[in-house]
């Protein structure tokens, strides 16, 4: 299945990005934008590849003016985000689980 070797790909480049982190910033936000791919791609394949066909084009306006980095707060936002997915995902799961013969 290629979302298998999809994330195999997401989980060695993780690592490479991880390794050349220079602070524990880097590694945090590395770590949170790893999790929202893998999620985007096991819940929706097509949406994962909109994603990356988002991101290229990002890539190429980018080019085109001054980068700016991602502050903290809007980490933190989106690991609350993060959370609270897991959290609806959870109980969705235990409540087909207990409603299930």
């Amino acid at each position: 299945m290629a979302e298998f070797s999809l994330n195999e790909n997401l989980v060695n480049d993780g690592k490479q990005r991880r390794k050349g982190s220079q602070n524990e910033t880097e590694r945090y936000t590395t770590e949170l934008v790893l999790k929202l791919l893998k999620k985007r791609l096991f819940s929706s394949p097509a949406a994962f590849l909109s994603i990356l066909e988002q991101h290229e084009s990002s890539l190429k306006q980018a080019q085109k003016r001054p980068s700016r980095q991602l502050m903290k707060p809007t980490v933190e936002i989106l690991q609350r985000q993060l959370d609270a997915n897991e959290e609806y995902e959870e109980f969705t799961e235990s409540a087909i689980a207990a409603t299930s013969p």
